[in-house]
Order: C-alpha cells, then sequence, then structure tokens
C-alpha cells in the first residue's frame, strides 16, 4: 500500500511508529514547519519530523497546502492512500482528491464525540471512564467523515492526558494496521457519523487552567490531569502562579470555603473545593523547576487557613 503520511505530535510519531514496525513506510511524510519552542526558543523539529529523518523517510514541511509545485510533487507520488494522524492543519480539497482510494483520519476519541483539536485533554477534563480511537475517511468538515473502525479503551483513574495519549496512539497505529488491508481488498464500510451525538474538544488555551475552587473536587482532578502536559492547572499563592501537577481527592468534606488551605502535612498539602478536597503532592511554582510537595514546603512557609486564589 503506497500512502503519504501527514503529521506532526508525539502521538503521531508513536502512530508513524508504529507502522514502521510492521514494515510499512510512507512515500513521504508531511509535517509542520520548525518552530521555536521553550523557554530558550530554540527552533525545533516536530516530533514526526525527527523520527522521519532518523528512518530516511524523506520529509517535506510547506507553510501553504495549496502551492501548485507541492500538489504537483504529491500527486506525482501516485499514493493509494493518504493517512493523517495529528497534523495540526487543515487538508484542503486540492489534496484530498490525490489518492487513488482514499484520504484517512486517525482520531483519538469515539467519534463523533470529542471532535476537534484536543480529544484526549477533554474527555478527562470532562470525566469520561471511556474513550477510543477513530479511522475515518476524510471530507471537508472537521472530523465528520464516515467511520471506517472504532475501538474503544477504558481511562484509568491513574490516567493523565500524557499516559492515555501513548496507549491512544498504540491503538491507533494496530487499527490502521487492521484497515489498510480492507482497503486494498475494498471490504471496507463507510459509516456515517451521527451529527445529533456531536461534541467538541476545541483547542486548549492557557486560561483554560485556571482552577476554580468552586467546583468539586473531582472535576479540579479532573482539570490538573487532563491538562498535562501544557497547559497545566494553576492556580496563585500569595500573588504568584503555582502549577498544581499532582492532586488527588480526599474523601471527606472540609467546613471551609474553597480554595482554603484546610491542612499541611510534609508531603502534601490540602485545600478544600466546592465540594470535598483536593490533595496536592506535586507542584511547580512560577519560575521554578516542578516539585514534590515535600520540597516546595522547605522554601515555603505555608500556613492552614491561607487561600489559594
Amino acid at each position: 500500500m503506497r500512502f503519504v503520511y501527514f503529521g506532526s505530535s508525539q502521538f503521531s510519531r508513536v502512530v508513524l511508529a508504529g507502522l514502521a514496525s510492521a514494515k510499512l513506510l510512507p512515500l513521504m511524510v508531511i509535517t509542520t514547519p520548525d518552530k521555536p519552542k521553550g523557554r530558550s526558543l530554540k527552533v525545533r523539529s516536530t516530533p514526526v519530523k525527527e523520527f522521519s529523518v532518523e528512518n530516511k523517510i524523506e520529509t517535506i514541511t510547506p507553510y501553504d497546502l495549496k502551492e501548485k509545485p507541492l500538489l504537483e510533487k504529491i500527486r506525482a507520488l501516485n499514493a493509494d492512500i493518504f493517512i493523517v494522524a495529528s497534523y495540526g492543519n487543515l487538508i484542503p480539497r486540492e489534496l484530498l482528491d490525490l489518492p487513488r482510494i482514499m484520504p484517512i483520519a486517525v482520531h483519538p476519541s469515539l467519534l463523533p464525540r470529542y471532535r476537534g483539536a484536543a480529544p484526549i485533554n477533554w474527555a478527562i477534563i470532562k470525566g469520561e471512564k471511556v474513550t477510543g480511537v477513530s479511522i475515518f475517511k476524510i471530507n471537508e468538515k472537521i472530523d465528520a467523515g464516515e467511520i471506517i473502525i472504532q475501538q474503544p479503551l477504558e481511562i484509568e483513574d491513574s490516567d493523565d492526558a500524557v499516559t492515555l495519549s501513548e496507549k491512544l496512539a498504540h491503538l491507533s497505529s494496530s487499527l490502521l494496521l487492521k484497515v489498510i488491508p480492507s482497503l486494498e481488498r475494498k471490504t471496507y464500510r463507510l459509516i456515517p457519523q451521527d451529527e445529533s451525538k456531536a461534541t467538541f474538544a476545541p483547542k486548549l488555551k492557557k486560561e483554560d487552567g485556571h482552577i476554580k475552587w468552586e467546583t468539586d473536587a473531582f472535576s479540579i482532578r479532573n482539570l490538573v490531569r487532563g491538562l498535562r502536559p501544557w497547559p497545566e492547572a494553576f492556580s496563585f499563592y500569595r500573588g504568584k502562579l503555582i502549577k498544581i501537577l499532582e492532586a488527588e481527592v480526599v474523601d471527606e468534606t472540609a467546613p471551609f470555603e474553597p480554595s482554603t488551605i484546610v491542612r499541611i502535612e510534609k508531603d502534601a498539602i490540602y485545600v478544600a473545593a466546592g465540594r470535598g478536597i483536593i490533595k496536592i503532592t506535586k507542584v511547580k511554582p512560577e519560575g521554578k523547576r516542578e516539585m514534590l510537595v515535600r520540597d516546595f514546603l522547605c522554601g515555603h512557609h505555608l500556613k492552614e487557613g491561607e487561600k489559594l486564589s
């Protein structure tokens, strides 16, 4: 099967690596351009580009997918299918018409639920117990094409967006290995999505991480889990931002206003929520590295009764 692969993120790298381990290599990889990242703003390639370069796969990083020379270059490959997995940009109609069989996409949710840029994060934030992977035929609407195959995956209580993404990426590559032969043999079925059940998972913004302490403890913990590794859940202590990286729900009530520090132990800070208590065990203070609460407490003299804002 001759295919072109579109992808950029770490999720997409794991999917591509799974295909490569099964001796399925793309004719070409298309990924987003290098960008400055991190505090140093060092220019970095996408995880997918790093993998494809390491494995000597032809790789291009176009700014504009509608450029005529690019279209002609891809047309000349005579690909059977396109595989799109967390690419980061919309694929224009001019490109979607090029593969001999069809363009397909991998999406880490059970479509039509959680269409959009951040399905893994929002599934955790919303407290879902099950998510999954959908592989579908791409059309011009975002994540709305006909389904070829789906498989559910349980969200474990210990999962955050990083661990769940890794699991879903491995599931995606295994599903692709099932789908590709069915496309070759023309034994697949296309199942329309039920638009009445569509929900959306918009791109994350930094302000999505601001903890609203008046909500219940389980919702706050889901926010902490769902926003790893970015933007991460945060609050403010004595006017400085502090990111909450790991937290648990304590099964007890507290006669305190939400955001009040109700108890301090050597390795944990307990904060009242609108309902329940959050036990914080790992943080990242403003301008500092991430650290266990026991280390944070060595340099910060918190007091019971103070508030996070």
